[in-house]
């Protein structure tokens, strides 16, 4: 079972969720979530790897290595301000606002996680925050998630969720995130909750793997952020029959949620699927995958409609992995627009390709060789609309 509309989000059991305004982002806008855990949950984090990683960042990365890890008690996240090269006073910012969690949840502050979304270099209103706090734990509810979601988001244009339940266990997603994405996550942030009886090896290797099927594999514009999180926690109130279903089950909420993001690249019309098979691996065919959905030109063609073969076996010469014109193989929609030297775009050909790409989710398939590697990305187009919404946000 599964679905996306934030107002009818099935309950968790031992998660309570918040949303408000603090006043960092104008007009009363919603700029601050709240997830709580009464009972405590395990957890799990992927981080970006960004080398100006943002104070919260830093803060759960020690929290993460800890041993034994602490158990999570509350995620408190604030949007409009990423609270990123901001040096000493934004670590301790972060650690304030998570020692007031702490003191209106009755917990530790190593048993709160801070997030963080928005402008870079500007100092975080911490005291905002922390004033808020209170009213913020006095409105948690455990059907909370359609303000949470809504109090994350910057330049989304709608809330991202997605749940599934599985042999008794529910899983839900929430994300955020519409522009700097790129492979290894960006600008982008997630908080996927379970009732599942899971312990920690089993959260990392679990997120670790979903991560990777998704939030890995979505481009926007290249460019990686110094904030990007996603976090994994499990309550234990539901015995888990079968861990490889709930595996299955939470990479499938993760890829909803990345797809989500993807189609929602600011301006973006349209998305490519780009998968790419014959690499010598796995690791080489993802890296040609990304470099053609990395491509200003093929992005271009995708935001015009214009099945431009050359722009893709540009790009795909260009990742550095051995390739050879005789034995390379370019489709789009399922039309043969290129193969093994010649090119093969009649009249025909070239309009049902045309009419594929005028669809929301434009199918681009390369072969590159007889190996085992295959892999699958999802690029956004790039159009007028993106330099609008770029030049009027100050990121």
């Amino acid at each position: 079972m599964s679905h996306s509309d934030s107002s009818s989000l099935p309950l968790v059991a031992g998660v309570e969720t918040a949303g408000a305004a603090c006043g960092i982002k104008p007009a009363g806008r919603p700029d601050l979530a709240l997830w709580h855990f009464p009972d405590g949950a395990r957890w799990a984090a992927t981080v970006t790897n960004h080398q100006l990683r943002a104070a919260p960042v830093r803060r759960l990365e020690a929290l993460r290595s800890a041993s034994p890890r602490p158990l999570l008690r509350a995620i408190v996240v604030n949007s409009g301000n990423a609270n990123a090269c901001t040096g000493h006073s934004g670590m301790a910012a972060a650690e304030s606002v998570a020692t007031a969690a702490a003191r209106e949840l009755g917990c530790d502050p190593s048993q709160v996680l801070t997030c963080s979304t928005g402008v870079i270099g500007v100092p975080l209103p911490d005291d905002r925050i922390c004033a808020a706090l209170p009213d913020l734990v006095g409105a948690l509810d455990p059907a909370g998630w359609a303000r949470a979601s809504a109090a994350i988001m910057t330049t989304d244009n709608g809330p991202k969720t997605a749940w599934r339940e599985i042999g008794g266990v529910r899983i839900v997603g929430i994300a955020k995130g519409a522009g700097m994405i790129a492979p290894n996550m960006a600008t982008m942030l997630a908080y996927v909750c379970t009732d599942a009886d899971l312990d920690e090896a089993t959260l990392d290797d679990m997120l670790a793997a979903a991560v990777d099927a998704s939030f890995n594999r979505i481009i926007v514009d290249g460019d990686q952020s110094t904030n990007d999180t996603v976090v994994l926690a499990a309550t234990g109130k539901v015995a888990v029959r079968d861990r490889g279903a709930v595996a299955q089950a939470i990479r499938e909420v993760c890829l909803e949620l990345a797809l989500m993001i993807v189609r929602d690249g600011e301006g973006a019309r349209r998305i490519g699927r780009i998968t790419v098979e014959g690499a010598p691996n796995d690791a080489d065919a993802l890296r040609i995958a990304r470099t053609i959905g990395l491509s200003p030109l093929v992005k271009t063609a995708l935001y015009g409609g214009d099945p431009n073969w050359g722009r893709i076996a540009a790009a795909a010469g260009n990742a550095g992995v051995p390739l050879d014109e005789f034995d390379l193989v370019i489709e789009v929609g399922g039309e043969v627009l290129y193969r093994n030297g010649d090119n093969c775009m009649t009249a025909d050909v070239e309009a049902r390709a045309a009419a594929a790409m005028a669809q929301d989710e434009v199918p681009i398939r390369v072969v590159v060789g007889n190996g085992s590697g295959t892999a699958t990305i999802w690029a956004s187009d790039l159009g007028h609309e993106y330099v609008t919404c770029n030049a009027d946000y100050r990121s």
